[in-house]
């Protein structure tokens, strides 16, 4: 169980998370709140939507000659003091869910280069590729940038996609009038955007913790339909999506999701007798 619960801890509550918000909310074109999808006659009916659109997906040729991967983008590892896990870690989590591109974005230090210090190219199959997040960005140099200076956000993206490089706008929900012009894309969904209004939820999973009756449920849930609970809490975060409508009517600019994963967050629950945790 000790597993289970540091998993569903670290989907859901992830670092810096600030919210007053205690009453649950219905984002743009819910149905049920965070709490309410997590019903097991919900996850279910969720569950069986996916398999009969699986059932139904047909395979299609892309003529222009590309292949199709699967990656993550926004990741994070080994990459400052609060984010936790290892590398290592990451390459065997994207075997299991049969990820074959990780596309790191590390906290940026001094010290470290996060180009030639991190990982690249292939490891047992996973293609890995280096970036960073700093100044409002995810950036991916064609090569290191140690040392190199920027005085102004436009010379820090010429910076980067210098030789081919590529910057995407992150966390837009913190900079909404940031101009796009220059970049090759932004995030028009992060994990950690999406839980940060979701007081109410993040309340009822603590208190769910040390609860003796939903905590048997919810780990009961997590394991019959993980897809299903990890889900749950996600919004259409309509004001980016907005932007991203916006700004591409004047330029190009790709859309990408972005899991912000860190693996940092741990629950110690602690027994006092039979009957009474802490």
């Amino acid at each position: 169980m000790k597993l289970k619960l540091i998993t569903l801890a670290t989907a859901f509550l992830l670092t810096g998370l600030v919210s007053g918000q205690t009453t649950p909310r219905l984002g743009p074109g819910r149905k049920y709140t965070s709490i309410e999808r997590l019903k097991i006659e919900r996850l279910q009916a969720v569950h069986a939507d996916r398999a009969r659109f699986a059932s139904e997906r047909k395979p299609v040729s892309l003529s222009a000659g590309y292949n199709d991967y699967r990656a993550v983008l926004h990741a994070h590892a080994e990459d400052s003091t609060h984010t936790g896990g290892t590398r290592p870690e990451l390459l065997a989590a994207a075997r299991r869910a049969g990820v074959q591109i990780v596309m790191l974005t590390d906290h940026v230090r001094p010290e470290r280069d996060f180009i030639n210090d991190s990982w690249r190219g292939l490891r047992e199959g996973v293609l890995f590729i280096p970036g960073s997040e700093d100044r409002g960005f995810l950036s991916f140099p064609s090569k290191s940038i140690k040392g190199m200076e920027a005085g102004s956000r436009e010379q820090y993206i010429e910076m980067i996609r210098s030789g081919g490089g590529n910057i995407l706008l992150s966390h837009v929900e913190e900079r909404p009038d940031w101009p796009t012009d220059q970049l090759d894309g932004l995030e028009i969904y992060n994990h950690h955007t999406d839980v940060k209004n979701e007081g109410a939820f993040q309340l009822w999973l603590q208190g769910t913790l040390t609860d003796p009756v939903r905590l048997p449920e919810l780990v009961a849930a997590l394991s019959e339909y993980p897809e299903e609970v990890f889900g749950a809490q996600q919004d259409y975060l309509a004001d980016i999506i907005a932007k991203w409508d916006r700004d591409s009517q004047q330029h190009r600019l790709t859309g990408v999701a972005a899991n912000d994963c860190h693996h940092n967050q741990v629950f110690t629950v602690t027994a006092i007798d039979e009957n009474t945790v802490e």
